[in-house]
């Protein structure tokens, strides 16, 4: 089950992750007591998943964080500011949002939210580019980038993947998309046209 749902914004004008972001703990219901496998590898605790909230409601308030941000449109396309915008997730290999995230989704019966369906798979483009495979923190660290954080924490791996992936992306990195999307510098971060 999905513990923790994280997000932060890359400034690709900038090239620099902007201090705003998002994160919720996700209340498990079906397995409600972690593991210490799953504390050990997270860092995530009992208390921090009681007193979070269920997935719905995470969706929610990241859909409404998205919104603030000006980074997600109204209903019909039509964005949140004057221009039209769409924003783009990136993450690092699909697991996430192709499998984890449509899997809950659909077991909850949970409608995913359309900017949810395409992303940009990071770790994908890595691998294009560079020939070389490995995980999230490997991979920064070849790239000469460092690490900050905890691995498998969804904030510090959200961070580390934006540090990583914001010149890719930035330069039209996007074959390794899941879907065919423009790719644009907009006001808080890469912008599509759908």
């Amino acid at each position: 089950e999905i513990i923790e749902l994280s997000c932060v914004v890359v400034d690709t004008a900038r090239t620099t992750v902007l201090p705003v972001h998002f994160q919720r703990y996700v209340r498990p219901d079906q397995h409600p007591c972690l593991s210490d496998f799953c504390t050990e590898l997270t860092g995530i605790t009992q208390a921090m998943v009681d007193g979070g909230v269920p997935l719905h409601t995470a969706l929610q308030d990241l859909d409404a964080w998205l919104r603030q941000q000006g980074l997600i449109g109204q209903v019909g396309g039509r964005c949140c500011s004057s221009r039209r915008c769409f924003s783009c997730c990136s993450t690092w290999r699909d697991w996430d949002l192709k499998v984890q995230m449509q899997m809950e989704c659909k077991w909850r019966r949970i409608e995913q939210p359309r900017w949810q369906k395409r992303w940009i798979d990071i770790g994908a483009v890595w691998f294009k580019h560079s020939g070389k495979k490995g995980n999230l923190r490997a991979s920064c660290e070849a790239a000469e980038l460092g690490w900050d954080g905890r691995a498998h924490s969804a904030i510090d791996d959200a961070r580390n993947t934006a540090r990583w992936g914001w010149g890719g992306a930035a330069s039209g990195g996007c074959a390794a998309g899941s879907g065919t999307w423009g790719l644009r510098s907009g006001k808080q971060g890469i912008v599509l046209d759908a």
